[in-house]
């Protein structure tokens, strides 16, 4: 289970264990000493009994800050597309 702030709020999130055992992106990688550091994270979210659960389908680090500049734009465009077709 790991706890993720973005400045506006909590989330948690856990990792699907596939046969028992982390995913690829998760193998061999120890987040506990990476406190405060930057994430780009894809949860899938499930809903059940009226329970929600966020699970994590990939989680990288950032190095490179011109990603957090393109998944702003990228939001930023699929909205723009979203209203002007709805």
């Amino acid at each position: 289970m790991f706890l993720f702030n973005d400045g506006t709020g909590q989330l948690e999130g856990r990792i699907n264990l596939t046969s028992g055992r982390m995913p690829a992106f998760a193998e061999g990688t120890t987040y506990e000493d990476k406190y405060g550091d930057y994430f780009f994270v894809v949860f899938k979210p499930k809903f059940s009994e009226g329970e929600k659960k966020f699970y994590i389908q990939m989680i990288k680090e950032i190095d490179n800050y011109n990603m957090i500049t393109k998944h702003f734009s990228d939001v930023i465009l699929s909205s723009l597309v979203r209203k002007k077709y709805s």
